[in-house]
């Protein structure tokens, strides 16, 4: 990892929060796994060491942020020799103490271990938890993804919208965009497109690519907002400046039905040439354009092997224009 000193925060207030019993059940260990490279946002303005001496001295007094900043030397080979088990010793130290930055860090070692076996969700959970719940948002965030996807008791939609919505009120992107995302899945509440639609927006004006993705398809077809072919069209062309492939196809077909801009043949045939990497409709509707002569000159070998580069990666129309034509 790449972490600079002063990349923590203590945050002394308690949040109410619910009883994750799958963790309480388990004992904490001692030794933990490697780190790879967690991201904390918040910063400390008042670190209480400058230097690796004087942090060992105050860390071994019993200095819970003295004992945080030695366990982020040592995770950065700052000043002192790499050293992933003495990272962790004094992480967990200071994480013990009831310190948020470092029991979010003590945390990602359970989540973070390089082997499946070795990775323990569950005592992730416990720890960014307690981070958590003293106002760490990215513990917030990073529990509430431990939630959506863990593996084994840990998964819990409930929970994981509950932490989302802790991260994304406090403006943290992706948070909003996960839980824009189990609204509109209806995973873990009720089914609510508005609020998807809502918080879509919120992570689209932070920058978030499949926010925008996901909020112009929603003006789109009129999903919880609506319909408004002007807002889709700005937002897929603002993801589809950031190569999302889903975006280019959309656009793609806006240009080819005229919605929202004058019909454009030439214009769906390019974006569905940038989009045809990585979304098959878009392999299969500019086969369609080779096939009708639309935007490009009729190629009807040019529209087969398009329609066979779909039809392998699953995209049924495909299968079935093929069969079509060899049926002629």
């Amino acid at each position: 990892m790449h972490l600079t000193l002063d990349s923590y925060v203590f945050v002394a207030l308690l949040a109410p929060c619910l009883l994750l019993t799958a963790c309480d059940q388990k004992n904490v260990p001692v030794q933990s796994t490697a780190m790879s490279n967690p991201v904390v946002t918040e910063k400390s303005k008042v670190p209480p060491c400058h230097d690796i001496s004087e942090c060992r001295k105050l860390a071994e007094q019993g200095n819970a942020q003295a004992q945080y900043d030695l366990g982020v030397m040592y995770d950065n080979g700052d000043g002192i020799a790499q050293d992933d088990t003495q990272a962790t010793l004094w992480y967990r130290k200071a994480a013990e103490q009831g310190y948020a930055p470092a029991q979010y860090y003590f945390g990602k070692t359970f989540e973070s271990a390089p082997l499946d076996s070795e990775r323990d969700d569950a005592q992730a959970a416990f720890w960014y938890r307690k981070a958590a719940e003293q106002g760490l948002v990215d513990a917030q965030y990073d529990l509430a993804e431990i939630y959506e996807n863990g593996v084994s008791t840990v998964q819990d939609y409930k929970q994981a919208v509950f932490w989302y919505h802790k991260a994304a009120e406090k403006g943290h992107a992706d948070a909003q965009y996960n839980l824009g995302n189990m609204y509109e899945e209806g995973k873990g509440t009720d089914k609510d497109n508005t609020q998807a639609a809502f918080w879509y927006g919120k992570a689209a004006e932070q920058g978030s690519v499949s926010a925008q993705y996901r909020l112009g398809a929603m003006y789109e077809k009129g999903t919880g907002v609506t319909q408004d072919y002007n807002q889709a069209l700005s937002l897929f062309r603002k993801a589809a400046d950031h190569d999302n492939s889903d975006a280019q196809y959309n656009l793609g077909v806006m240009y080819e039905y005229g919605k929202g801009v004058t019909q454009d043949y030439a214009q769906a045939v390019a974006w569905y040439r940038k989009a045809e990497k990585g979304n098959i409709n878009a392999q299969y509707r500019l086969g369609l354009m080779y096939l009708n002569g639309h935007g490009v000159n009729q190629d009807n070998a040019q529209a087969i092997s398009l329609f066979r580069s779909a039809a392998e990666v699953g995209n049924a129309d495909a299968r079935k224009k093929l069969d079509e034509m060899k049926a002629q």
